[in-house]
């Protein structure tokens, strides 16, 4: 199986703002998202339920590694840094509110929910080039890792990109797409089959959250 982690969640999630490649930490919220699972995924392994062979995978972004180390803080299994594993690029848009958006580039956001797939935003790359580099990666480690379980600890965007390709999702209207539930903390499990001599995958959960916090809430 393989495991796509979304990462714990960040202060700029709760300001309203729209995040690719800039770096951020996890906000204290976050960081107990990722030690809640992290003691899941203890559970998981010493009932050898999920095997990692030994390593996990995580895009090369703070927030990332950052909870890639929460989650596997006894220093088991190794973990390895992607470049490929990143969130999708948002070039003039990253960082910004999307109320700032709305105002600074009102006709580009209206194009871009209406074609989330394939409007280039200016500087980005497209949500399905995306999604492709990701899907990519998960392929290549997939290869390297035919016995073991796999776990990535990844973004939403990416991983509901590669949700959309992978069930041939239509990537048009950005509010359906962004309905896909990817909750910090969330896991997103994929399953691998020979299919005419080539690996494909397949989506079995979205975005569940195993261990969820105390109060009950979510952050999708």
């Amino acid at each position: 199986m393989i495991y796509l982690i979304r990462h714990g969640e960040t202060a700029a999630r709760r300001e309203g703002r729209c995040i690719g490649c800039t770096d951020l930490p996890l906000s204290a919220r976050g960081i107990r998202q990722m030690e809640l699972l992290g003691n899941w995924f203890a559970g998981q392994m010493a009932e050898q339920r999920i095997c990692t062979g030994g390593k996990v995978y995580t895009s090369p972004l703070l927030r990332c590694r950052e909870s890639a180390d929460l989650l596997f803080s006894d220093g088991k299994p190794d973990i390895l840094v992607r470049e490929n594993l990143r969130e999708a690029s948002m070039g003039a848009w990253d960082g910004l509110t999307f109320r700032e958006i709305r105002e600074r580039y009102p006709g580009e956001y209206e194009k871009r929910g209406e074609n989330i797939g394939d409007y280039r935003v200016p500087g980005a790359e497209t949500f399905r080039e995306a999604g492709e580099r990701f899907l990519k990666e998960l392929s290549l480690l997939s290869r390297q890792t035919p016995e073991d379980d796999l776990i990535v600890v990844a973004h939403a965007g990416v991983i509901r990109a590669a949700i959309c390709l992978t069930e041939q999702i239509e990537m048009k209207s950005a509010k359906d797409v962004m309905a896909i539930p990817q909750p910090g903390g969330g896991v997103t499990t994929l399953s691998r089959q020979e299919e005419n001599g080539r690996e494909r995958f397949q989506v079995v959960r979205v975005g569940v959250r195993p261990a969820p916090l105390p109060d009950g809430s979510e952050s999708i």
